[in-house]
């Protein structure tokens, strides 16, 4: 996984995570990158650079960014990831098991369903529903 520190055309400034780079651009350039304050789709990199904590250096602090608030998240959220409806317990499974290629996902299972994916190693996260954000 990788992480982006990006920016909108409206100078909003957000992380945004993927696969790889290639990622990225595949995303980017299909419109599924968007600003989670303004939906832009308008999104470019900021430069950056890579920050290795040792016990010597604390972590660097941004005082620039404003903290990011549940929506915001959300919406980030809803952007880097493909929805896959009902059939996300199925998706899961095919991408753990390598018979499907990897990529983040969202969508709906029922509470029995996310226990067996844990019990077989399939980390999920419920979050609320994302189609109600618009």
């Amino acid at each position: 996984m990788i992480v982006y520190r990006l920016v909108c055309d409206h100078e909003h400034r957000f992380e945004g995570w993927f696969q790889s780079g290639d990622d990225y651009e595949r995303q980017r350039d299909a419109g599924a990158v968007l600003c989670p304050m303004c939906e832009s789709k308008e999104v470019s990199r900021l430069p950056s650079a890579p920050h290795v904590q040792t016990a010597r250096t604390p972590a660097p602090r941004n005082t620039q960014e404003e903290p990011i608030d549940l929506l915001r998240l959300l919406r980030m959220l809803q952007s880097i990831t493909e929805d896959v409806g009902d059939r996300f317990p199925d998706e899961a499974r095919k991408i753990h098991y390598r018979e499907a290629p990897a990529r983040n996902i969202r969508g709906r299972a029922s509470l029995d369903a996310v226990g067996e994916l844990e019990e077989e190693g399939i980390d999920v996260l419920p979050i609320p529903d994302l189609s109600k954000l618009h």
